[in-house]
């Protein structure tokens, strides 16, 4: 097993994703666009590794200025990995980060997990529908039919979800095989294309439109960082980590 083989395996994920997935993509960058248009927030929730993607859509060249992560230190692995795993297990503890953050009816929310088991991205798909937001997951089929919920509902996150994305991750996200032992992760990638081609979507929806997206651009181009401070000034009272 190698790096040729990784490339190879990561290749085929992000193919069969594609293929299989796309409609929904285009489903979802349709609830996006149209949220737009409303001047809606799109917010995104993860817990552990998966807050990575959170990180990935927000402040950045070539991403939307209405991008709002949620980003709660008891849940990230840059404030104790141990304690983040804990914590994402521990119900009725997603309420209490998400009353933080101004999410409102008619907003997008999605969540990441790729095993969708734990109670924490469980509550907040919860949460977020019961406040009238569109709830969007991206999770692992072939790992959450495999496991047992550890929500009191007994649900897994693809359960209480409005529109479910598979990312096709594999049972234990750990893609090469070395005999005694799987390693090497392949849902980073795999949820970084979701989400950026979900975004290629979105404004391809909303340019025919005619529609003008506050997309920032780089800073370290000349005029960029001014331009960015005129199209965020309408989001800094909306967006916590602005």
């Amino acid at each position: 097993m190698d790096s040729q083989t990784y490339y190879s395996r990561i290749s085929v994920m992000l193919k069969n994703t594609n293929d299989s997935q796309l409609q929904v993509i285009k489903k979802v960058a349709q609830c996006k666009a149209n949220a737009i248009k409303e001047d809606k927030i799109l917010h995104y929730f993860g817990c552990g590794h998966s807050l990575m993607l959170c990180e990935e859509v927000f402040y950045r060249a070539g991403g939307l200025a209405c991008m709002n992560p949620i980003f709660d230190p008891g849940l990230m692995v840059q404030h104790g990995g141990v304690k983040s795993s804990h914590m994402e297990k521990q119900e009725n503890y997603a309420p209490f980060v998400l009353d933080q953050y101004n999410l409102q009816a008619g907003d997008i929310f999605t969540v990441f997990s790729t095993s969708g088991r734990n109670p924490v991205p469980v509550d907040a798909a919860l949460y977020a529908r019961e406040k009238g937001l569109t709830v969007i997951a991206v999770t692992s089929m072939a790992y959450s039919t495999r496991v047992s919920s550890r929500h009191s509902s007994g649900k897994n996150l693809h359960q209480v979800a409005d529109i479910v994305i598979d990312s096709g991750v594999d049972y234990g996200d750990a893609l090469l095989d070395y005999g005694a032992f799987r390693a090497i992760p392949g849902s980073t990638i795999v949820g970084a294309f979701i989400i950026n081609a979900i975004l290629a979507e979105t404004l391809s929806l909303l340019t025919k439109q005619g529609f003008e997206p506050p997309v920032l651009i780089s800073g370290n181009i000349d005029g960029g960082s001014e331009k960015n401070e005129k199209t965020l000034a309408k989001y800094r009272q909306m967006i916590k980590h602005l």
